[in-house]
């Protein structure tokens, strides 16, 4: 009776372990797949969408802001100028 007991408890083992690698090495495969490759391709779509719609609105307003901001700049010093002149005038 001890010998079946063992044997049953070793098949258990094997078992375990046997489903812990099975287990182990489909979480290997996954996490060596891209996650590029896993996307579906509504998904790729949709991201490839909103990044081609999104970096031409992110450049431009990039590019507004930079114009603005030295035209605003050279604004206030013009304004600056012409103050410090009326005064040194009077």
């Amino acid at each position: 009776m001890a010998t079946l007991d063992s044997l049953n408890n070793l098949t258990k083992k094997n078992n375990t372990s046997s489903k812990n690698s099975v287990v182990s090495n489909e979480i290997s495969a996954i996490k060596s797949d891209s996650w590029w490759s896993r996307l579906g391709l509504r998904s790729k779509a949709i991201l490839l969408a909103v990044t081609l719609g999104t970096i031409p609105v992110v450049a431009i307003g990039g590019l507004a802001y930079t114009v603005s901001s030295q035209s605003i700049i050279s604004q206030i010093s013009g304004a600056e100028k012409s103050r410090a002149e009326g005064m040194a005038d009077k």
